[in-house]
């Protein structure tokens, strides 16, 4: 299926708002949870230190890793070439 720039437009931005809504939620919740996780323990640090310090940078990775993926599938689809009985010839 052929898209248009317009198709094109519109898919990167709902990516774009959909990827920065998980950003967002990422931050929000590491800090929103940081005193409930600190009652659990991994390798002997409070778990809210690795939901700061290594887990939300993981998502943040993964953001960057998922949208450049997505943009180099979005970029190589087909897109609609111009209809060549309605351009203007211009000789």
């Amino acid at each position: 299926m052929f898209r248009g720039p317009t198709a094109v437009w519109r898919t990167t931005r709902w990516l774009t708002a959909a990827l920065l809504a998980v950003w967002l939620s990422t931050t929000l919740a590491v800090v929103w949870f940081a005193r409930d996780l600190q009652s659990f323990s991994v390798l002997g640090f409070p778990a809210g230190y690795w939901g700061a310090a290594a887990g939300a940078l993981l998502v943040y990775l993964s953001i960057v890793l998922v949208y450049a993926w997505l943009m180099d599938r979005i970029e190589h689809r087909p897109r609609a070439e111009p209809d060549s009985a309605t351009s203007v010839d211009s000789r």
